[in-house]
């Protein structure tokens, strides 16, 4: 990142056209520059944070009929002087704005440099920013209010608390060291011990991969079964259109076809994959290789037995292979008594729905088996739940327990000391204290540009 003595802008709304834009500008230049190109219709000067209406206009032409606000610092979202124009959103007026700008010595802000400069500036730490751009990017409503706690501070306050406690047992491991005559240190090693071990339990206890990555890409749902068994039909009826192909014709699904369907504010990626069968057509055999792929990499497995039919060995091979998290019966209305009650019985213990896309039976149970399945892993709240933020807290955890052995071996307690600094680092780069350049750069790298 460049340092932060000069001013940037950029456009922070969607490239292309819409009904208003926004260019945004921040730095010691702002508000100035945003005077130069910018005429109230009054002819009155601006007002500090007053939406104003006017024109935008650069070397005599006007631009654009625009509202703009000028917002002096620190109580701005990057604690720098900063200005916005809302224009009509067609991209050759925002490009025309932002050439005026730079012309007045901006220059483009660089991706999340916004942001970047408001973590720079205090504003918000390194976990808060990286929950703006959750926010950014939520598929969901469950995805949207997790994103909003973590930019409301609820990783940053644990980490906090955390570290506030770690500090007391240095504090405590420090005056053992510095007055070892009036302190008892068996006393103190058995304290220390218990207290490291305990901050870790609470660490990893707080640990979550799964439910970040189903909060932030949704739960990856494969329906596998024989050719012919109607899963393309129940991934029509679940997301609401003919996307898949449907047909009497077995195998006439050769590759993946993965649609996503929001419930209860959970995204659920729907992967409709090739009949399982073995076969000599070479295109086929590709298919039914990805379907076999996203099947083991599926969160929830649901197989479907056609109920129209007498059950084969093929199906009980796929009950021990596939290890399904549902089965379905399907053709429901056109079922095969006996079949339906072989089926039953060969799938045991496993739960089932019986269902038909063409009637909708079993439909809304089966939506209500996937959000009452996921629901489960999300009951918990989880403080860490993404990749980056877990390892730092399992490394912390991991120096916590390394300090516990140490005391438990009787090693010096000054070595123990080690260990707490080192886990207190750790949990650092969460919020970006201890973070080094390089993490910080990647995590400010995959915001948008204008954010």
């Amino acid at each position: 990142m460049r340092m932060i003595r000069d001013t940037i802008a950029a456009q922070s709304t969607v490239s292309g056209e819409g009904g208003i834009a926004i260019v945004r500008i921040s730095g010691p230049d702002s508000i100035r520059v945003t005077k130069d190109i910018f005429r109230t219709a009054s002819g009155c000067d601006m007002d500090p944070r007053h939406l104003m209406y006017g024109r935008v206009v650069w070397k005599e032409e006007i631009i654009d009929e625009v509202m703009a606000v000028i917002l002096p610092g620190p109580h701005t979202y990057t604690k720098e002087d900063m200005a916005e124009i809302q224009c009509h959103g067609s991209q050759v007026i925002v490009n025309r704005i932002l050439s005026a700008v730079m012309e007045c010595g901006v220059r483009m802000a660089e991706p999340g440099e916004f942001s970047y400069r408001a973590f720079i500036n205090g504003r918000i730490d390194l976990a808060q920013a990286e929950g703006i751009m959750r926010l950014i990017h939520s598929s969901g409503e469950r995805s949207r209010k997790s994103a909003l706690r973590q930019m409301d501070g609820l990783v940053s306050k644990e980490i906090r608390i955390v570290q506030s406690m770690l500090a007391d047992l240095a504090a405590g491991l420090a005056a053992f060291i510095d007055f070892p005559d009036e302190v008892d240190e068996s006393e103190t090693a058995e304290k220390i011990s218990e207290k490291c071990l305990e901050i870790a339990d609470r660490l990893e206890k707080e640990c979550s991969e799964k439910k970040g990555r189903i909060e932030d890409e949704g739960v990856f749902v494969a329906l596998c079964g024989k050719p012919n068994a109607g899963k393309s039909s129940i991934l029509n009826t679940l997301i609401g259109q003919e996307r898949a192909i449907v047909s009497e014709i077995p195998g006439t699904t050769r590759d993946i076809i993965r649609e996503s369907v929001l419930m209860n504010g959970i995204r659920f990626n729907i992967t409709d994959t090739a009949g399982l069968r073995d076969t000599d057509n070479p295109v086929e055999k590709i298919g039914v290789e990805r379907a076999k792929q996203a099947i083991d990499t599926a969160d929830l497995r649901i197989l479907l037995v056609d109920s129209s039919e007498m059950p084969d060995q093929t199906v009980s091979e796929m009950l021990q292979e596939i290890r399904p998290d549902l089965v379905l019966i399907s053709k429901k209305d056109i079922q095969d008594e006996d079949g339906s009650r072989e089926i039953i019985r060969m799938i045991g213990d496993c739960p089932h729905i019986r269902i038909s896309a063409s009637s909708g039976e079993g439909i809304r149970q089966f939506r209500e088996w996937l959000c009452e399945k996921v629901e489960s892993d999300l009951s918990r709240e989880a403080v860490f739940s993404q990749t980056r933020h877990i390892e730092a807290a399992k490394r912390a955890a991991k120096h916590l327990r390394n300090a516990a052995s140490s005391v438990e071996n009787e090693m010096p307690l000054d070595l123990v000391n080690i260990d707490l600094i080192a886990a207190m680092e750790e949990l650092g780069q969460v919020t970006g204290e201890n973070a080094t350049e390089a993490v910080i750069d990647r995590v400010f790298s995959t915001f948008c540009v204008g954010k």
